[in-house]
């Protein structure tokens, strides 16, 4: 079963093959590009982990929240969040186990989220990798914050791991509901994704460049007659792709 599942994967969107081909087409022009080589990937981004605690490269434990994929081979890799704009920048374009955010308190993984416009991760597919996160986490109280229900309700969940694996399955009473923005189940603005007017930056100044999203906003995405909680934090930082200051 374990192999199968690692045969099988998570695949891109169909909405982000293009931007996949154009990176493609960039690296085998060895042009730079925002797809992350397997060098740079190796020595910045590759996640290890003893005994509960993890660490990046150079033995620096992670604090704060991260973009992370998990590869078909098993090895995990995250980036800070700001660092590079999306999972596929670290997936190049392929399929993975899963992916989402982490967040870290000093090496230590407090939650695990399927937040992810290019892959929408759905439970079922999340299911066996929050026991994998859960076993290897040594945590208790490890969050998993589930954000399938964005698209339709503009709901985010917060459930324990360990509750999740004690009833065999994710929709459960939450610990926690509420709204931010989230890029799940987002698409991408593809006029900013032209070949002709991007030229993206290479890997050593990518991994330092800041937050820019570019998923369409928030109201461009819901359905109308979306039921919304008035009480719910409607500002969304998207609305600044259609309306810059």
């Amino acid at each position: 079963m374990l192999g199968h599942q690692f045969k099988k994967g998570i695949s891109l969107k169909p909405n982000f093959r293009k931007e996949r081909k154009t990176q493609r087409e960039l690296q085998k022009l060895y042009e730079p590009c925002n797809y992350l080589n397997p060098i740079t990937l190796e020595l910045l981004c590759k996640l290890s982990y003893r005994d509960g605690v993890f660490y990046l490269p150079q033995g620096i434990k992670p604090h704060g929240r991260y973009l992370f994929i998990r590869a078909l081979s098993g090895g995990i890799f995250i980036a800070g969040e700001g660092q590079v704009g999306h999972h596929s920048y670290l997936s190049n374009g392929k399929k993975v186990l899963s992916a989402g955010y982490f967040e870290f308190e000093n090496g230590k993984m407090n939650l695990v989220s399927n937040e992810s416009g290019h892959y929408t991760p759905t439970n079922a597919e999340m299911k066996k990798e929050l026991l994998f996160y859960f076993r290897i986490a040594k945590n208790q109280d490890l969050i998993y914050e589930d954000h399938s229900e964005v698209p339709t309700k503009r709901i985010i969940s917060h459930y324990f791991i360990r509750e999740i694996i004690k009833e065999s399955r994710v929709k459960m009473i939450a610990i926690h509901r509420f709204y931010k923005p989230s890029n799940y189940g987002k698409k991408l603005d593809e006029s900013k994704f032209e070949k002709d007017t991007a030229r993206y930056l290479p890997d050593f100044k990518l991994i330092c460049q800041k937050d820019s999203s570019h998923y369409l906003p928030d109201f461009w995405l819901f359905k109308p007659n979306t039921p919304i909680n008035p009480n719910m934090t409607q500002s969304s930082k998207y609305k600044k792709d259609i309306y810059p200051a």
